[in-house]
């Protein structure tokens, strides 16, 4: 069964991309890119849908989701390079976006695997950057630095360790660099933009409030 559902998959693709061979031969369609690009990018892809029928056949497979996924984001980075200049500029985009969905799986396939929140959410953080930046984002605004969000992702990463897995896994240690970095994308975020003026004092806010809240917390504790 195993053997029939990766051969329906590699038999399939490769008559799909067969027929787009032809059809560009024909100038019955035209890319903008390279033909052989939208080739590979079409191989890449078939490849990843074989793993990943690796990977539904058997989830205990759980290594297939990683190159199952980042195959499947490369074709389509190599493949949507070829249609437009416009796509092709989110092309790392499908590519980092697919690491991070590979790793995502991977933990939701196990929970024991907590330490795979960690490239997720890092590769999760790096395609909105991508995406913000092929967009113009930075270049629109004066209100935050595209530094600022990528480390805000990473924050907000180690805060998912903390948060997510069993107490018995003990990942409460992810709260630190979680504030660090939280911090530090504050800083790189709103340095030189609108806002910039008040980081300083907003640090000062919260870390004052931090202070006093567990000040609290542990004289509750000790009066019970």
């Amino acid at each position: 069964m195993k053997n029939t559902i990766w051969r329906i998959f590699l038999g399939v693709g490769l008559v799909f991309l067969g027929i787009i061979a032809l059809l560009q031969v024909m100038n019955i369609v035209t890319f903008q890119g390279d033909l052989w690009a939208f080739i590979f990018g079409g191989l890449f892809f078939l490849g990843g849908l074989i793993f990943l029928a690796v990977l539904v056949s058997d989830r205990k497979q759980w290594w297939a989701a990683i190159p199952g996924f980042t195959l499947l984001g490369l074709g389509a980075l190599l493949g949507f390079a070829t249609i437009s200049d416009f796509w092709s500029e989110f092309g790392a985009v499908f590519l980092f976006l697919g690491i991070s969905i590979a790793f995502w799986v991977i933990y939701f396939l196990n929970r024991n695997f907590w330490w795979a929140l960690i490239p997720a959410g890092i590769m999760l953080s790096l395609a909105v950057l991508v995406g913000m930046d092929a967009a113009g984002v930075a270049e629109e605004n004066n209100y935050f630095n595209l530094g600022g969000v990528f480390l805000f992702g990473v924050a907000a990463t180690f805060g998912m360790v903390a948060l997510l897995p069993a107490k018995e896994y003990k990942t409460s240690w992810a709260w630190i660099p979680a504030g660090i970095i939280f911090i530090v994308s504050l800083i790189a975020g709103l340095a030189d933009t609108t806002y910039g003026n008040f980081i300083f004092p907003i640090i000062l806010i919260l870390v004052g409030l931090y202070l006093v809240i567990r000040a609290l917390i542990k004289k509750g504790t000790r009066n019970e």
